[in-house]
């Protein structure tokens, strides 16, 4: 193996990480969904209870609905911004797969990646997240591929190494 991608972060490949990356967690794939929920459940209480007598409970439930859905999108804004402003978006991001390691040539840095320090590869329908020993995601879009062979070969090789 033996092929090279070219990765230029702009805003469609970060809104495109964010869309990915919220797909894998739980949490944020359902956040919207138990706004909606809460704040249905609030008005089904308010409606239920016209004597009042469960009190400010209800409220309870409208206060999460209305705080899921500002963090939910608060935090997409803030990550999109805060990808924007790195300094990074724009130029390009060479990644060489070799058989021994990857080859990363970014604006920041340069380095090679063992197969062996990758811990995990999260496919999903768009993309490929390479996870290091150190927690970070490194998102690999499906487009920046030639093929679905390189795809397969990028996946055999970390499944190898381990």
């Amino acid at each position: 193996m033996d092929f090279t991608i070219v990765i230029i972060p702009n805003d469609k490949y970060y809104n495109d990480f964010y869309r990915e990356w919220a797909s894998q967690k739980w949490l944020r794939r359902w956040q919207p969904f138990l706004a909606v929920f809460m704040i249905l459940f609030w008005i089904a209480l308010r409606y239920i209870d016209a004597g009042g007598v469960l009190g400010i409970l209800p409220y309870f439930f409208i206060a999460i609905g209305i705080y899921e859905f500002i963090k939910h999108f608060y935090s997409k804004h803030k990550w999109l911004n805060d990808r924007n402003k790195s300094g990074i978006t724009g130029q390009d991001i060479v990644i060489n797969f070799k058989d021994e390691f990857i080859k990363i040539d970014g604006p920041f840095s340069r380095g090679e990646l063992q197969w062996k320090g990758i811990n995990n590869i999260i496919r999903t329908p768009n993309a490929l997240f390479l996870t290091p020993e150190n927690g970070a995601s490194i998102f690999l879009p499906n487009s920046a591929f030639d093929s679905e062979n390189q795809i397969e070969a990028v996946m055999i090789a970390q499944q190898n190494a381990r």
